[in-house]
């Protein structure tokens, strides 16, 4: 909650949820012309969702990723160039294939070995 990017995160959640309000709260009222709506209810309106934003992002620091508002994990891929499971083991040299596995005759790796009773 300490570092820039939080902040930076916080501000662009808040600056969505404003924006969202006021297109809601608008759209409320869409029978009555614009000049007519009660602006100062609908600034009223967004402003709270707007402090909501803010509060629900200061409540979320530590729960997700590190430094961020969000209480989602990033998801690991590929492209991050962690390798993991079956794929870690492989690169090790460590043989993952199952003995009962009907693919197993299949891999180059152990053609021409037979299961016992074959």
């Amino acid at each position: 909650m300490r570092t820039k990017t939080f902040w930076m995160e916080t501000l662009e959640r808040a600056v969505k949820t404003l924006a969202q309000s006021l297109i809601a709260a608008i759209g409320a009222g869409a029978a009555v012309p614009v000049w007519e709506l009660g602006w100062a209810e609908i600034l009223g309106i967004a402003l709270t969702a707007t402090a909501l934003s803010v509060l629900t992002s200061i409540a979320s620091a530590g729960t997700g990723a590190p430094g961020t508002p969000s209480m989602v994990m990033p998801a690991v891929t590929a492209e991050d160039g962690l390798v993991q499971g079956a794929q870690a083991a492989e690169l090790a040299g460590i043989p993952t294939a199952n003995p009962a596995d009907p693919l197993h005759e299949t891999s180059a790796e152990y053609q021409g070995q037979h299961r016992a009773g074959e």
